[in-house]
């Protein structure tokens, strides 16, 4: 329950880390999605592990489309730790977040 100023019910943590960044900071799992009219964007997702391994069962997307590069927001560091809001602090929480290139912007295509 919640209300301006005021917050309660804060869900607990379900997963222990996230599958999306190995020891030299390069997603695991950068592929293209292909809009309806053919236009491929590049997009970086990050999913939740447990126990080490990645959660496979469909989850909520925070969905992150941004016209600076979904790589590195403000290099060296990975753009989905510095993004307002840091939505990477989510996937603990049952949630995955996809980082996308805008259209026609970096890796992006259109």
């Amino acid at each position: 329950m919640s209300k301006p100023g005021e917050y309660s019910g804060y869900p607990f943590v379900l997963y222990d880390d996230d599958e999306g960044y190995t020891k030299v900071n390069y997603p695991l799992t950068a592929q293209y999605i292909t809009m309806r009219e053919g236009t491929q964007l590049a997009v970086d997702i990050f999913r939740p592990t447990l126990n080490g391994e990645v959660v496979q069962t469909p989850l909520p997307v925070v969905w992150m489309q941004s016209p600076y590069n979904r790589r590195y927001y403000n290099a060296p560091h990975p753009a989905v730790n510095l993004y307002p809001g840091t939505a990477r602090g989510l996937i603990k929480y049952g949630y995955v977040v996809a980082v996308v290139d805008a259209r026609g912007l970096y890796a992006s295509f259109g």
